[in-house]
């Protein structure tokens, strides 16, 4: 629903019909006393004339002026930003900080005072993958081989280059291989730079929000789904909002419960980084194999929304699925 403004042309349309009203009556005068009124007849219809075009100005531009969004709307509008904001901030803080529970779980503890933690940015070291590509110069320009004597010029694709080029993209490396780290610093730098409307890294879409999932809190979720008697159809549905149910839980921990109303639209307006991190960590092969087939419907069933997609998995328990 939606309000306007109290008509501005009301005035001036008034003013108009009140000299019309009092030119017509002068008709019905004394002979003599329009006589006397003669003289400024000619003022009153005039003024009645730019009194009636004021007001027909006025209505016409009032008529093309979009409506102003009702009071429950801009409320609306301002709460949702608000939890867009204190998820984006929840990110950003919580994902900068290197993960150490396995090592000091005081030092992991969200409880301990930000000094006294460590910044994932003090010891990150950029991730590359094992694909290469043709260097370029400063110039932008490809250097030919003839330039290098004869041989390849190469260097490795960095992970942040392979996924700002690539809407759907698996991880795999060894263990401790740098693959979680990696995503965690895409997840903070992404929501920070979606915080300020800037652009963390080349070649990358404005105003993403990640969405960090570890694969191994999802698979109980998706495995309880009783898909049992169901058409393929309802049996993606009913996967596809056993996810959804894992991102509000994910939400509702970062106190932004109430923007779970909006993730939906988030997602078909093609505004998510979504992180499926340690598929490896799903325990037995046969799950490992489930949460794989599941995780890559929903993501094709949202990505030509124009979503962004990783996966991370160590080499040898990713098994790339049939076509």
């Amino acid at each position: 629903m939606t309000t306007r403004p109290s008509r501005p042309w009301l005035l001036p349309g008034l003013i108009a019909l009140i000299l019309a009203i009092g030119n017509l009556a002068a008709n019905w005068v004394a002979a003599d006393l329009q006589e006397t009124l003669e003289p400024v007849r000619w003022l009153v219809w005039a003024a009645f004339a730019i009194s009636l075009v004021a007001a027909i100005v006025i209505a016409v531009r009032e008529a093309r002026r979009p409506a102003d969004p009702a009071p429950g709307g801009r409320q609306a509008a301002k709460q949702y930003e608000e939890q867009r904001r204190r998820y984006l901030q929840r990110i950003a803080a919580d994902l900068r900080f290197l993960p150490l529970t396995a090592v000091d779980i005081k030092a992991a503890s969200a409880e301990t005072p930000a000094e006294e933690r460590l910044p994932l940015a003090d010891v990150y070291v950029a991730l590359d993958t094992k694909t290469r590509v043709p260097t370029e110069d400063p110039s932008g320009r490809k250097r030919g081989q003839e330039e290098m004597l004869g041989r390849p010029d190469e260097r490795p694709w960095s992970a942040l280059e392979a996924v700002a080029q690539t809407p759907r993209l698996v991880l795999v490396g060894e263990p401790g291989g740098g693959k979680s780290t990696f995503v965690r610093q895409l997840a903070a730098q992404t929501a920070a730079a979606a915080l300020t409307g800037k652009v963390p890294f080349p070649n990358w879409e404005a105003g993403l929000i990640p969405v960090l999932i570890t694969l191994r809190e999802l698979a109980p979720r998706l495995a309880a789904v009783e898909l049992k008697g169901l058409a393929e159809a309802e049996q993606e549905a009913r996967l596809r909002e056993a996810i959804r149910k894992h991102l509000t839980t994910t939400l509702t921990e970062c106190k932004a419960g109430e923007w779970d109303t909006c993730l939906e639209d988030e997602l078909l307006s093609g505004n998510l980084l979504l992180i499926l991190d340690g598929l490896d960590e799903v325990r037995s092969v046969a799950q490992r194999h489930q949460v794989l087939q599941r995780v890559l419907s929903f993501c094709a069933f949202y990505r030509a929304r124009g979503n962004k997609f990783v996966l991370t998995s160590r080499c040898l328990l990713y098994t790339s699925p049939s076509p």
